[in-house]
């Protein structure tokens, strides 16, 4: 590492779809391309990946050399997670309840970012490594010709989003979409709201967070509070659902990067959105004033 006091922690897990696991299919091109695109905000980076994906990720067309100082590979067996026998429990074996997405990989974003707490860096985030694909950004910043290596391309990853993110040092920072418009997920069971009071309005997306370190730990302390809970409650909940819940415990801990729609003017979803919509990459944008 060459001393960024900045790091962000990712994963790069592509082959779980239809597995117990559950995961999306076919991902490895899109999960490389969109890593290579998000590297471009030139900070360190340590990627959680499996003995199969490192190779892969060695080979890709990513300049290894290039990021050989900002670049940590570990490699992470899923099948220990500690709570991978609920989850199966729960899944009942086989992920077909939330096929595209993976409980030990949702559950493991604050574990992972809590590995590194006590490394020398200011800022600690999470970001999904395929945050970066034509469905969240438009072709103007994608080259303006959509093709296949240009879906994964986004010229709004650059360092001035991570210069603009660490201006807020007195909150966790976080994606929120407003459901005022459109319903993006359910909240968490009924159980956690006994002394919370349920507030519908934002719901959390886990494809990135983080802050000032200090304020990160607190932040893995209460997620992991909320996680034993959901155990206790015995439900299974994904990871946004329990930041939500987080923030509707105690709003005034976060600041909101929010958003209406993931669907931007060049989606053929962008049918359903409605007038004064705030796209997903709005943002970005916004991160690169």
């Amino acid at each position: 590492m060459i001393g960024n006091k900045t790091l962000f922690v990712t994963s790069l897990y592509s082959k779980l779809g239809d597995t117990k696991f559950g995961g999306r299919i076919g991902r490895i091109h899109h999960y490389l391309g969109s890593l290579k695109t998000i590297l471009n905000m030139d900070q360190d980076f340590v990627i959680y990946t499996s003995d199969i994906e490192e190779k892969e990720l060695i080979e890709s067309s990513i300049d290894m050399v290039k990021y050989k100082d900002k670049i940590r590979i570990i490699l992470y067996d899923l099948n220990s997670h500690p709570n991978h026998e609920y989850f199966q429990e729960k899944l009942d074996g086989f992920n077909k309840m939330d096929a595209h997405r993976c409980y030990e990989i949702m559950h493991s974003k604050t574990t992972w970012m809590n590995n590194h707490i006590n490394e020398n860096y200011d800022f600690i985030y999470w970001i999904d490594c395929g945050l970066s694909h034509g469905g969240l950004f438009p072709l103007k910043y994608r080259g303006g010709v959509d093709t296949f290596t240009n879906h994964f391309k986004c010229s709004l990853f650059t360092p001035k989003i991570v210069e603009n993110l660490n201006k807020c040092t007195d909150k966790i920072t976080l994606l929120s979409g407003d459901q005022s418009y459109h319903l993006f997920d359910s909240s968490a069971n009924d159980k956690f709201f006994t002394d919370v009071v349920k507030d519908t309005k934002y719901h959390i997306i886990g494809g990135m967070f983080g802050g000032p370190k200090n304020l990160v730990i607190n932040l893995i302390n209460e997620y992991q509070i909320a996680f034993n809970k959901m155990i206790e409650f015995d439900v299974l909940h994904r990871e946004e659902q329990l930041l939500s819940y987080l923030f509707m415990k105690d709003k005034d801990l976060y600041n909101q990067l929010i958003f209406t729609t993931w669907h931007h003017e060049d989606s053929d979803m962008a049918q359903y959105n409605i007038e004064n919509e705030i796209y997903f990459y709005n943002v970005f944008e916004n991160l690169n004033k």
